[in-house]
């Protein structure tokens, strides 16, 4: 049950616990997908001392994109989460900073591995040059955490042969997939 990519997934299914039929869940994940994408992108441009008026337009602007019309709806999610996150994560000190690193992290494996793995590489970006420079103490790097946990994801049982493996249902094998998705454009 712990795979990630599945934000989808649980998103209708806990809406079909609070009694909405297939489509109205739908619906409704979709409209909470495009909340947290604008709103997670104006609380980054609101961190980083960037926010005017015309965010909100060029965040909308920004939602729809191919990823999203490819039907790519757990990326969305995720990429929403991550801006969230790192506008979380940015003023944070000390136990804080590491404590939304690796919660945010473990709740990105679930929606989708590629934001957790940009996530986790922002945080990187972040936490490497002042380690170089040797003016932050390693016990306050926040991406070691982050990548172990995408590491011990991968090592969890159940996983296939200790990690994630790519299968295509119905679809052949990886590379008459990859034809079929470029036959698309």
């Amino acid at each position: 049950f712990l795979v990630p990519n599945a934000a989808l997934d649980l998103g209708i299914l806990g809406l079909h616990r609070l009694g909405f039929g297939t489509a109205a869940a739908g619906q409704a994940f979709l409209l909470g997908t495009y909340a947290v994408f604008v709103a997670g992108f104006c609380a980054l441009s609101r961190q980083m001392r960037a926010m005017d008026a015309t965010k909100p337009a060029f965040a909308v602007l920004l939602f729809y994109c191919l990823a999203l019309f490819w039907g790519l709806v757990n990326y969305m999610v995720g990429v929403g989460l991550m801006l969230v996150l790192l506008a979380l994560w940015l003023p944070a000190r000390g136990w804080r900073r590491l404590a939304i690193a690796a919660g945010g992290m473990a709740v990105l494996l679930l929606v989708h591995l590629v934001a957790a793995l940009v996530f986790a590489g922002l945080l990187a970006c972040f936490d490497l040059p002042p380690l170089l420079r040797r003016t932050a103490p390693l016990a306050g790097c926040a991406s070691a955490p982050a990548a172990m946990l995408v590491v011990a994801a991968r090592a969890m049982p159940g996983q296939g042969n200790g990690g994630f493996e790519l299968t295509y249902t119905g679809a052949g094998s990886p590379p008459e997939f990859l034809a079929w998705k470029l036959g698309m454009w």
